[in-house]
């Protein structure tokens, strides 16, 4: 679930992980990917929020803002595993260079670290 539960209130997100163990095959695995709103996200967001280029995302598209202990105690209370728990968009998304973007955004996710502007998970209920 690429950028989906941010656009969910809290409780729609709760139920929507609960209802996806109904779904999960055997051995299968959930990949979550959301905005880190303890990283440099927030300001973005509100810098985005003002220019008329995009439509608003604060609390219009964005209803609910996940960091990586939160959603870690999300799943873990829904009683998911946590296999993976990465940021990663620190820095790579600054460089015009579609290689060099890439190879940084390689190098952030295998980094272990708080502060990147989008969050990774990936859980499984083994």
């Amino acid at each position: 679930m690429i950028d989906i539960i941010e656009h969910l209130k809290i409780e729609e997100a709760k139920k929507l992980i609960e209802r996806l163990k109904i779904l999960l095959a055997d051995k299968g695995q959930i990949c979550i990917i959301t905005p880190n709103y303890e990283s440099l996200w927030k300001f973005m967001e509100i810098l985005l929020d003002h220019l008329p280029l995009l439509p608003k995302m604060g609390m219009v598209q964005h209803l609910t803002k996940y960091n990586p202990k939160n959603l870690r105690q999300i799943f873990s209370r829904a009683g998911y595993r946590l296999k993976l728990l990465r940021t990663f968009n620190l820095l790579s998304f600054i460089f015009p260079s579609k290689k060099l973007s890439t190879l940084i955004c390689k190098l952030e996710i295998t980094k272990s670290f708080n502060f990147g502007n989008m969050i990774v998970a990936l859980v499984d209920l083994s």
